[in-house]
């Protein structure tokens, strides 16, 4: 899929099934993600070819789950110079499950879920480091408390995990990218 101008292509079904999409994927544009059901998965073959324009575009999961693979934990995968956008409308749910340290090139959150894996604790099992960070949409992190914990406890904001002192302040998505004064 090869889109230079900004167009946007879109993946629509009514299926309860996994995806991964195994075409090589560059441009700027956006690819719209909108599958069967919330928790099916989405994610980029490791084996996808990056090329010499690599996609800097938005990849929109308007209901599913993106799954992060090697190459984001390399820094090196299909998104590395493109967005994720996690996005909710009605009752339709995009989400990303960030279970290690991935590296990509923008979050947006539009009101969809980052789901964040746990340790016994309840301390994250990973960091999210993009370089564009966009959270005027809202959203949800969604991470699992242990009972130990009382979520009246809870406190901090959206993308720090406070809830215990082992994950005191402990985030979970880092952006390098300063924004303009």
């Amino acid at each position: 899929v090869r889109d230079r101008d900004g167009g946007t292509f879109s993946l629509y079904t009514t299926d309860e099934a996994d995806y991964t999409f195994v075409n090589e994927l560059t441009g700027d544009g956006r690819l719209v993600l909108t599958l069967g059901e919330e928790m099916d998965s989405f994610m980029f073959d490791p084996s996808t070819v990056i090329g010499s324009n690599p996609f800097t575009g938005t990849a929109a999961m308007a209901r599913g789950q993106f799954i992060f693979d090697a190459t984001d934990k390399a820094g090196t995968g299909v998104l590395a110079g493109g967005t994720l956008e996690l996005n909710k409308t009605g009752t339709e749910v995009g989400s990303a499950l960030l279970d290690d340290d991935y590296f990509i090139g923008g979050l947006a959150m539009e009101g969809g879920t980052l789901r964040v894996d746990t340790n016994g604790n309840g301390s994250p099992k990973g960091i999210l480091t993009v370089e564009d960070l966009d959270v005027d949409g809202g959203g949800t992190v969604a991470m699992h408390i242990p009972d130990s914990i009382q979520a009246s406890q809870a406190i901090g904001t959206l993308f720090d995990d406070n809830h215990t002192p082992e994950a005191y302040q402990i985030q979970v998505v880092s952006a390098t990218n300063t924004p303009p004064q």
